[in-house]
């Protein structure tokens, strides 16, 4: 959950306002206790599908931006991670390429663990939400692009 994510940021000196906002956080969890989510498997569907997006200098402190993504198999999230990036990125679109190598480096991994399972041909998709990102994996522009978004 993404509430933690940010709240374990300040794990060695919380704040009285940490505090607080973890108090909030264990309320909303309480709250939400009777709902599940629920994954339904379709075997129809025998792509890897992964979808990446990026919160551009999200960390007030460190100007850090957070990867986040997630993959599907068969219609169901069979991995997906949120965490801050090693590097700070000069534009959202440089923020976006991190995101989405990551993200692509874990889906490489499970395509080649599914290939020995399951005999799986179909090449993987992934999305990325940053038209300038998607024209530099391409490799239809220069890497200057990344200075403007």
């Amino acid at each position: 959950m993404a509430g933690f994510g940010v709240l374990s940021r300040s794990l060695e000196n919380p704040s009285p306002k940490d505090v607080s906002c973890l108090k909030r956080v264990i309320c909303y969890l309480n709250s939400m206790i009777n709902f599940k989510l629920v994954y339904k498997f379709d075997p129809t569907i025998k792509q890897l599908e992964c979808y990446s997006d990026t919160d551009f200098a999200g960390c007030p402190t460190t100007s850090r931006s957070t990867t986040g993504f997630l993959i599907k198999y068969a219609d169901a999230a069979i991995s997906w991670i949120s965490k801050q990036q090693q590097l700070v990125a000069d534009s959202s679109c440089e923020a976006k390429l991190i995101s989405a190598i990551e993200a692509l480096k874990e889906t490489i991994w499970i395509l080649r663990l599914f290939q020995e399972l399951i005999n799986l041909s179909t090449v993987p998709v992934l999305l990325v939400d940053n038209k300038n990102a998607i024209r530099i994996s391409r490799g239809s522009t220069s890497s200057s692009m990344t200075e403007f978004e």
